[in-house]
């Protein structure tokens, strides 16, 4: 709600637009130092702390998951190529040739339509994926595919405006990124057991990591061959990541 009020702000430009930035910038540090005093004054229990290890040692001990479980590399396969959805959208305004002026005059419509997105998707997603994770992440892969390769189809055709094209698309992605967050988390969860679901965890977040690191990578191939490419590549990640999600099981039924 907070950040559907600040974008209202910044896209009907009742308020400067330079001051109401800086002021949110500001006002968010606060809140998360805030946060910190909070904590400081929760009270906790001594807990048990064997079986505890450091994360990606422990992602290195547990490698030989990836020889014995194929559904272990199904999903992080379709992970990886899912993390198309948090690269591409700096990539899309990019792609709508945004300059400075323009960019700082859409910035509240990409800030609404991204919140509003997070606000109306994550129940839905949530519910669904109570009952079908595999579903949510076809789904999101689906959602993901369609809104990028529609967005580098405005951008071939000049077509990808930055007050009446772009938002929405926009809030299509990350409708999809939502799915995404959602699916990844629940299908981790129920397809390991108890013994193995922090080395799971572990070894799904240091192989996806190392995924991201390489998101630099897109940069370089959007300096070489623009935006709208780098938008097509994604897009094609999505439709594959649909593939492949669709060979997981159904672990909530099991």
């Amino acid at each position: 709600g907070a950040a559907l009020l600040f974008a209202g702000l910044l896209a009907s430009g009742a308020a400067p637009r330079f001051e109401t930035v800086i002021g949110a910038l500001f006002l968010a540090g606060g809140l998360w130092g805030f946060g910190a005093v909070i904590f400081t004054r929760l009270k906790e229990e001594a807990g048990a702390t064997e079986g505890g290890a450091n994360a990606f040692q422990t992602a290195i001990d547990n490698l030989s998951y990836l020889k014995t479980d194929a559904q272990l590399r199904r999903f992080i396969s379709a992970r990886a190529l899912l993390s198309a959805t948090a690269f591409a959208p700096p990539f899309m305004v990019a792609a709508a040739g945004l300059g400075v002026e323009r960019s700082t005059g859409s910035l509240g419509l990409l800030v609404f339509a991204s919140a509003l997105s997070g606000l109306l998707s994550s129940f839905i997603w949530g519910r669904i994926a109570d009952r079908s994770s595999r579903k949510v992440l076809m789904a999101a892969a689906i959602v993901g595919a369609v809104s990028l390769a529609a967005a580098a189809g405005a951008a071939m055709t000049d077509r990808l405006d930055p007050t009446f094209v772009l938002p929405p698309l926009l809030f299509v992605l990350m409708t999809a990124y939502q799915g995404v967050r959602l699916g990844r988390s629940t299908h981790l969860v129920d397809m390991a057991s108890e013994e193995t679901r922090a080395a799971y965890t572990a070894l799904s977040n240091t192989i996806v990591g190392f995924v991201l690191l390489t998101g630099a990578g897109f940069g370089v191939i959007a300096a070489a061959y623009g935006a709208t490419a780098t938008l097509i590549i994604f897009a094609f990640m999505c439709a594959a990541a649909l593939v492949v999600a669709a060979g997981l099981e159904e672990v909530q039924a099991s």
